[in-house]
């Protein structure tokens, strides 16, 4: 919905399954001279994830590929 302004940052990242897209992201967003929105996908053990806290890289990763969570950046 915010990328219809046109005028503001937007992206979404996961930290656990992309680090570099995470950092690029936030990079961005500070440098930015508007408004700046990043929205983080981080998978805990409160989603039902049995494996434990343990398995947290793997399940956002998971996620990722499944296309349960996008990874993007709008400008």
């Amino acid at each position: 919905m915010m990328m219809q302004y046109g005028n503001i940052y937007v992206a979404s990242v996961c930290l656990e399954a992309n680090a570099e897209q995470a950092a690029l992201a936030l990079r961005e967003a500070e440098e930015y001279p508007g408004p700046s929105l990043i929205i983080a996908y981080a998978p805990c053990i409160a989603h039902g994830i049995r494996a434990g806290i343990s398995a947290e890289a793997e399940e956002a990763k998971r996620a990722i590929k499944a296309g349960y969570h996008i990874l993007y950046r709008y400008v």
